[in-house]
Parts: C-alpha cells; structure tokens; sequence
C-alpha cells in the first residue's frame, strides 16, 4: 500500500544552493554553557574550554596556524580559511598545528576512554587524514611534538565534517597505556587552498569502557521514504548518536517561528510532533520546500500541516534534537489511504470502484520511457456517489487554451487538482480529441467532493496509433 505521495499541492519556488555557513543566517541561539562533557561519568581527565585553552598547549609542526578560543562559542577551534590581515576578505593559509594536552596520570586506572566534544565543518575528502586524535607516552615539554613517538587512535568522525553540529567522539584506549603517564594531542591539516573549521569544547577520559550504544527496538518507521520514523522515533534515533545519512520522519507542524522567515534564503524554523502538540517536539532548523524549494512567505507553512521531512538529524550543542539546515520537505498535506487499482476497459476506459471517500488522489507513476504511452488523457468522468446519485464531468467545459497549464479547477461539483510531481511534464489541457486533460508521467490529479464517492470511471481520448491509454502503474488512493 502507498501511504504517501509526495507532492500533492506544490508551489512554484525559486531553487536555492547554499556552500558555505556565510552564506545563510546565523543560529538564532547561541548555548551560553559549556555541553561537551557530562557530570555522570567519571573523569580521570578532563579539559573544558569554556573559558580558553586551559592546560593545553599550541605546536606547531608547519606554517604559522593557531588553536584560538571562541568566547561567543565557548570552545577553541582552528582553520585555515579566515580574514588573516584585516582586510575583510578570507584567503588560504596551510599548517599542521597540535593542541597537546598536560600530562595525564593513568596510575591505578585498569579501564579508559577518551571522549572529544567536537564539531568539524568544510572538510573535504581528506576528513580522516585532517582531524586527528593522537596519544603519546613519551613527549617532553622542551623538546614538543616532532620528539616525541605518537600514535594515532583512529578516532571515528562519523556525523563529522558538514556541519557545526557537536558531536561526541569516543575511542577506547588500549590496555597497555593503563598505569603510564600520556598526552593526547588534536593534529590538525589546512591546505593550500582549502581548510575545514574544527570546533572542539571539551578533551577527556573516562574511566571505564566505552558505553554501549542503546537498543532501539520498537521503532516506528525506518527512517525510508516508503517508511518514514514518526516523531518520537526520531527523537529516540537522536539521542542515541545521529545518523550521519539522511533519514525521513513523519509528522504535524505544531509551531513556526514566522520571524526566522528572509525571502534571502527561502528557508523556515518550525517544530513537528506526532499529534500537532507541543509535546515531544521534533525541531526543523531552516528547513526548505518541497524539493528543496525556496518557502516564498513565513505563512507558507501553518499548524496543523501534515509533512514528511528528509535531511540530516542533528543534536545541536547537545541540547536542541532537530533537522540541521537544509531539510526539505518531502511531503505536504500527503493524502494517507486505501490504495486502489486501476481497472482498464480497452483503450479508452478506467475504472476505479469498491471505495467511499470525498476525496480521491489519481497517480500516475509509469516511467519506461520505451512504452507506447505513459499519459492518461481525460475526457470526461462519471463519478458515482454513495447515495447512489452520479454525476458526469466534461473536461472540454474547463474552456481553457491549448496546452494551458492545469492547477484547481472546478468542474460541476467536483474540485481538480493536478501536480506536476517529480514529473518532466505538467499536466495541460488540449484541445485535441474535443478538449482532454493529459495527467503524465508522475503527475497527479486530486478529485474533491461535498459528499463520500464510491466509483470514478473515465473516458479516455483514443490513442490512435498507440496501443494504450494509461499503464499499469496508474493507481488511486482513497481518503477521507
């Protein structure tokens, strides 16, 4: 059964692309304390940088690049892209730079991790070989970094890499550092013409082994567009550690922010819940329209509209679970129902019976583009109602020009809608065959009306040369 069919009632937007944070607003809430580290484990180390570099100390092994403290940020971070000579305009500089951490006493500790609280964005393909965590158990401070043996902890970026979003790292560290005295290190690359911004609130480690990540068993949905997570699903996936890969969830707007609303950008903040509550809210931050359009007015979204959402899940600053920057809806308003086939008479005749609904959504989903035809043309309807009345509607009454472009329309009782849809080609009028409304490849039509319909037939234009009028991906959903 096909529950949803993604765009029902599109509006013509602007299409954006967006490479670089500059290039959109700035988070409309800047966390004032620190999240990177949690007070229920049990430290044997741990250096927050809320307040600047603490303990740790900046090595350089090539160029002249720093870790810097961000107070509006509350972390330390460094790059390699930025506005180094006050100009106002950013250039490239290359460096391999270091912040090393004091000594750490492992003494009596039989069991550890290390855990970095960390954010890393504009990485390009060399992510792994740019970010990394090292160990070391023979460095000096007057000889630093080139002296000393390092080894690399293959530290996991997974959910690194593409956005600010903070994440926490853990590496569990090998039996043979317990009882030794070490330093950790972040080594980080900028090239010549390119350089990540590498973000990092907190270094620790913690006594014990690396917690298992939660069970989650009872989910409801996937995360698929077939198969879209509900809400508290969502909610759930998150805080267990979010997938790095793009996900849909399900749900119904409960709140939008209209000031985040700036035609520069097209974009909305809103919230979503399973029951269009403020309960269990799953936050959209700058989410975009229907195939990543532009939203053209703050109203574009309204309480109460069911969405399926696609993007990427984010924990921002462990505080906020929501959809990062660039989600797009997947659905609007998706009719949800019983999915009925469609019976073809011949060439000319389509039938859709056995059903009771006001309204009824027309899909034609046939793609092989070696197929004699994969258009339905319309001539008229005979809609049959559930008190046994009917009425028959005449596409040639529409009165419209040739190839016109076909939206809402209303035919004697019956309200049309016709989508595009993930189509090459909308649907149009013609005035071929006495006047037909052509519904294409992965368009739609949607039929409306004031009372339940128990059966659709339609008439379709003769095919002429063509061995067929509709396909058999052509189907119906009836809802209520």
């Amino acid at each position: 059964m096909r529950q949803y069919w993604k765009p029902l009632l599109t509006a013509a937007f602007g299409m954006a692309v967006l490479t670089a944070c500059e290039d959109v607003p700035a988070p409309y809430n800047i966390p004032t304390e620190n999240s990177g580290s949690s007070t229920s484990e049990d430290y044997a180390f741990l250096q927050a940088f809320e307040t600047g570099l603490g303990g740790c100390t900046n090595e350089s092994e090539a160029g002249s690049l720093a870790w810097e403290y961000s107070s509006s940020y509350k972390c330390v971070l460094i790059t390699g892209y930025k506005d180094f000579d006050g100009s106002g305009t950013k250039t490239n500089q290359s460096g391999t730079t270091w912040l090393v951490t004091p000594e750490i006493d492992l003494t009596g500790i039989d069991s550890a991790f290390v855990n970095v609280n960390q954010a890393i964005n504009y990485a390009k393909t060399t992510l792994a070989d740019d970010h990394k965590l090292m160990i070391s158990t023979d460095y000096v401070d007057s000889l630093g970094v080139a002296a000393a043996t390092w080894t690399d902890l293959g530290m996991s970026l997974d959910g690194l890499g593409s956005t600010f979003t903070f994440v926490n790292s853990r590496v569990q560290l090998d039996q043979s550092y317990m009882g030794q005295k070490v330093r950790l290190a972040l080594k980080h690359v900028a090239h010549d013409s390119y350089s990540s911004t590498w973000e990092v609130k907190s270094v620790g480690i913690v006594k014990g082994a690396v917690p298992p990540p939660p069970v989650l068993d009872d989910l409801v949905g996937s995360g698929t567009a077939d198969d879209p997570y509900d809400v508290a699903s969502a909610l759930r996936v998150i805080a267990a550690g979010p997938p790095s890969t793009d996900v849909y969830t399900k749900g119904i707007v409960a709140a939008v922010d209209a000031s985040s609303f700036d035609a520069n950008y097209g974009s909305l903040v809103y919230q979503i819940s399973d029951d269009g509550t403020s309960a269990n809210l799953l936050q959209v931050y700058r989410g975009y329209g229907l195939n990543g359009d532009h939203f053209t007015s703050a109203d574009a979204l309204k309480v109460g509209d069911r969405v399926v959402i696609v993007g990427q899940l984010v924990y921002y600053n462990n505080q906020t679970m929501q959809y990062t920057t660039g989600s797009r809806l997947y659905s609007l308003n998706p009719i949800e129902g019983d999915t009925i086939a469609a019976v073809k008479d011949g060439d000319q005749t389509v039938t859709f019976a056995n059903f009771s609904t006001d309204k009824f959504l027309l899909v034609n989903e046939y793609t092989d583009s070696t197929a004699t035809s994969t258009q339905l043309r319309i001539v008229s309807m005979v809609v049959t109602y559930a008190d046994a009345t009917t009425e028959t509607v005449t596409m040639s009454d529409l009165g419209l020009s040739n190839g016109a472009d076909l939206s809402t329309h209303t035919l004697g009782t019956l309200q049309l809608t016709f989508s595009k849809g993930d189509g090459t080609a909308s649907s149009k009028y013609m005035t071929a065959g006495g006047g037909v409304a052509t519904v294409n490849s992965n368009n739609s039509m949607l039929i409306e009306s004031a009372k339940a319909m128990t059966s659709i037939v339609i008439t379709a234009a003769a095919p002429g040369t063509k061995s067929y009028n509709g396909n058999t991906e052509l189907y119906g959903i009836a809802s209520k």
